[in-house]
């Protein structure tokens, strides 16, 4: 006889086609509510009638004879659940600092779902896990956009409610999907205030590991909603059509539990009992809660459990508060870089390397300001760079010197001449078929380098914004010198 993971895939579309059937799934055969520990194939639907009813008028007249399931499948036993009408979820309602698991949070355009975790991703930045339809409002959100804390459900939209941003989201479509999942990067400003707990509601204790889960095993979660609940695994491998604003949506390799959810609670973390993580809430109905296995949705982003220490985090975020790149950072030992909304700080000794690097796949003119303060770095002064896979253009502010423009062909250190504790204006820009770098000084832009567009290969591939060495990369000179600050605001890319 063929596994019954084989029989489950090869009727799993004929059964889920019976009108009626909400999804399928691996489990054990259940009679007069004590489990057999046969193993059987789940069969779960909206209304379950009673064996004596089946040739009723009444069902005869709603459902035909090719509706009805099979009481065994090649001598597997079916187990029919009624669920009800699955849906996605979405009461730990309050504004909560430090920010935890288990409270609401949410997307401006949606109404609440849960914290499910705080994590750190493969970046090495600090996460918060949830679901898509929580996070990125059911792919329609843009990278970079405010997360809330608590859900607009439950408090007005405000700045100070702001706890993050959305950082990445496995897309859902209408087949094939394996998890409804959605990070979020943690404010700079959260993190160096140490607004973060990860000690769970009710429980009071944080995450010990991750897991899998067995059918029959007792899970507990904490969710906006319902707060502390348990439950049991009914099934594994489960497949279902979950119904969304954007439509139905068919999800595959999902666990089916007990009742333990309501909406409101999607993104809530589905422990076992002794506090690994196992699964990700994300549906149900007043009869099952429907998750993914955590394991899928650890692989998707690189989560590892955060430990309560901030001191090895990258602090990052866009130097603008609207949607915009996702910074990754590179720093010296010594050095450190401060984001605020609006501006970076940095302080380091004279010749470390401090600079933020986001993505880019064109540009018309790329621009920020730049206040030397009392950084005392020559070739690694602040500055502005823009990377091709061939080659990069860079301006800095050479201090007590001349303005600093580099490129993988060509220097000019000729122009200008740059003061301590002055801001400056540097941008990169397309003009006539040439990339030419300025840097504005009272008021008038001063041409520093320039060279044609066809020096470069395919299109730009980064920006960078900080101090790099002579070649814009992390390099570090041997002979560093006195520490100092300096700071770049405003950067625009058009």
């Amino acid at each position: 006889m063929s596994s019954i993971e084989n029989i489950q895939s090869d009727y799993q579309e004929s059964l889920l086609d019976k009108q009626g059937v909400e999804g399928t799934a691996i489990g054990e055969k259940w009679r007069d509510g004590k489990p057999t520990g046969e193993k059987a194939i789940l069969v779960f639907v909206q209304k379950k009638y009673p064996e004596k009813s089946i040739n009723s008028q009444r069902v005869l007249t709603a459902y035909s004879a090719k509706d009805l399931v099979p009481s065994q499948i090649e001598g597997v036993p079916t187990d029919v659940i009624e669920v009800g009408h699955i849906t996605k979820q979405a009461e730990l309602i309050t504004r909560v600092r430090p920010i935890r698991p288990g409270f609401s949070c949410g997307h401006g355009s949606i109404s609440a779902g849960t914290i499910g975790g705080i994590f750190i991703d493969k970046s090495n930045r600090l996460v918060i896990l949830s679901n898509n339809h929580v996070l990125a409002n059911e792919n329609r959100a843009k990278l970079g956009e405010a997360i809330y804390q608590p859900g607009p459900a439950d408090l007005a939209l405000t700045e100070d409610n702001i706890i993050g941003k959305l950082a990445k989201y496995v897309k859902m479509n209408n087949r094939n999907n394996t998890q409804d999942s959605a990070i979020a990067y943690i404010s700079p400003d959260i993190i160096s205030t140490n607004q973060i707990s990860d000690l769970y509601p009710h429980i009071n204790q944080r995450l010990k590991g991750f897991g899998e889960v067995t059918v029959g095993q007792s899970v507990q979660k904490c969710g906006r909603t319902t707060g502390y609940t348990t439950g049991r695994v009914l099934g594994v491998n489960a497949s279902f059509g979950i119904h969304y604003d954007f439509g139905p949506a068919r999800f595959n390799q999902c666990i089916v539990l007990s009742a333990m959810s309501k909406p409101g609670d999607s993104g809530s973390i589905i422990m076992d009992m002794d506090g690994n993580a196992v699964a990700l809430l994300f549906a149900g109905s007043d009869k099952v809660t429907i998750a993914s296995p955590i394991n899928i949705i650890r692989e998707s982003y690189g989560l590892q459990l955060y430990t309560g220490n901030t001191a090895s985090i990258s602090q990052l975020d866009s130097v603008r508060p609207d949607a915009g790149p996702i910074w990754k950072c590179s720093k010296s030992a010594d050095a450190s870089a401060k984001i605020s909304t609006q501006k970076m700080i940095i302080s380091s000794l004279k010749n470390n390397y401090c600079y933020i690097e986001a993505p880019i796949s064109d540009f018309k003119e790329v621009s920020c300001e730049v206040n030397t303060g009392t950084d005392t770095g020559v070739i690694w002064g602040p500055g502005l760079s823009v990377h091709w896979p061939n080659g990069f253009l860079k301006l800095n502010l050479r201090y007590a010197s001349s303005f600093g423009g580099y490129s993988h062909l060509d220097n000019n250190l000729d122009a200008g001449k740059v003061k301590p504790n002055t801001t400056y204006g540097l941008r990169i820009r397309i003009q006539d078929n040439t990339y030419i770098g300025e840097i504005r000084d009272n008021g008038d832009w001063i041409k520093v380098i320039q060279t044609p567009i066809t020096i470069f290969n395919n299109s730009p591939v980064s920006v960078k914004l900080g101090k790099t060495d002579i070649m814009a990369t992390n390099r570090q000179h041997r002979i560093l010198g006195p520490r100092g600050e300096c700071s770049i605001s405003n950067f625009n890319i058009i």
